[in-house]
């Protein structure tokens, strides 16, 4: 885990919420977090640049780049290099990143109900 996210939770929010909350938002809250979460849920694994296919490359190379890397950093997926020559990259979600996928349904299941029943 990225030890600099955990100590930014106090930083940011103080106290007004538990730190387990805003550490998970913070993980998740980055505009394109979510998306690829849910593609590497739904593909399993993904070389770079189907990634960027999946998500109809409306995010560009440099941001799924950092955010790959963050997301890396904190566990949440894996890289792996599959070839040398030339280089081929996979990655996939880890278990703590299918944790945070179930996460993701559950916010889902709730939008669901909400505009049902509004």
């Amino acid at each position: 885990m990225n030890n600099d996210l955990v100590k930014d939770v106090n930083i940011t929010f103080g106290s007004e919420l538990p730190r387990e909350i805003i550490l998970t938002l913070k993980l998740i809250g980055r505009k394109w977090t979510m998306p690829i979460l849910y593609t590497l849920y739904k593909k399993t694994v993904l070389g770079f640049n189907d990634l960027k296919r999946e998500l109809k490359n409306k995010i560009s190379s440099n941001m799924l780049s950092q955010i790959l890397q963050e997301l890396q950093d904190n566990t949440i997926i894996e890289k792996r290099i599959t070839s040398d020559s030339p280089i081929r990259v996979e990655y996939s979600l880890t278990v703590r990143g299918s944790d945070l996928c179930d996460l993701c349904l559950a916010l889902g299941a709730f939008g669901s109900r909400y505009l049902t029943n509004r």
